[in-house]
């Protein structure tokens, strides 16, 4: 069982605890689609050899860098492998030879660039995203004959504005997930003005102008 530490800040516990999600997120896709071909059985003697690609993206906030996500990235690989050594002692993967591969991107998409609104920064994400998506996939394809067995998901983590370009990026998304078969496995942000920030404008208004004005700047979202 996990336990949250009261001495943590709040900073990390949230970071914790998202890491928590994420990797157990690995653990029930594995099982999700194992289930109902592995029996805990001495009598079972068929294996899976599945393989999965976990393709994660880390995307920074307003006037960010891609650096300052590397120590999640990090810290997600580390807790992966302990958490997936333990999974592959339990019932579900007595009979698997299942093995997983990460591939982690730090987006560059806006560095030094995210002051010109949410759609051009998505747009941006997006382009990035589609190749590494396309070489990603064409590798995992040239490294083996047989696809079959493998298995590849896509999460996107968003920090603060980062949060809006992958929700801007994952509408965009939508028809790659076909096109290349990749399963969509986690969506997750901190810190992320779902609900907009009306306090942060740079000229006080009341509240009925801001969805007037933002379609004057094109902010819309």
């Amino acid at each position: 069982m996990f336990h949250v530490s009261d001495k943590m800040t709040p900073f990390s516990q949230r970071l914790f605890l998202l890491l928590v999600c994420l990797l157990l997120g690995f653990v029930t896709a594995t099982e999700s689609v194992s289930s109902g071909e592995e029996q805990c059985s001495a009598a079972s003697s068929s294996a899976t050899n599945r393989k999965y690609y976990h393709l994660i993206v880390l995307v920074h906030g307003y006037m960010g860098s891609f650096r300052e996500q590397e120590y999640l990235g990090e810290a997600m690989i580390k807790i992966s492998e302990i958490i997936l050594e333990q999974n592959d002692k339990s019932c579900t993967s007595r009979n698997s030879n299942a093995t997983h591969r990460f591939a982690i991107l730090n987006s560059r998409a806006n560095t030094n660039d995210s002051t010109d609104g949410i759609v051009k920064g998505g747009q941006r994400l997006v382009t990035k995203l589609l190749e590494w998506i396309q070489h990603h996939t064409t590798q995992v394809r040239s490294e083996q004959s047989d696809d079959s067995n493998s298995i590849m998901t896509l999460s996107l983590i968003g920090n603060s504005l980062g949060g809006l370009y992958c929700r801007y990026a994952l509408a965009e998304l939508d028809v790659v997930f076909d096109d290349y078969d990749i399963h969509p496995l986690l969506f997750a942000t901190t810190s992320t003005p779902h609900l907009g920030v009306s306090q942060e404008t740079f000229l006080k208004m009341p509240r009925w102008t801001e969805p007037w004005a933002a379609t004057v700047l094109r902010q819309e979202t």
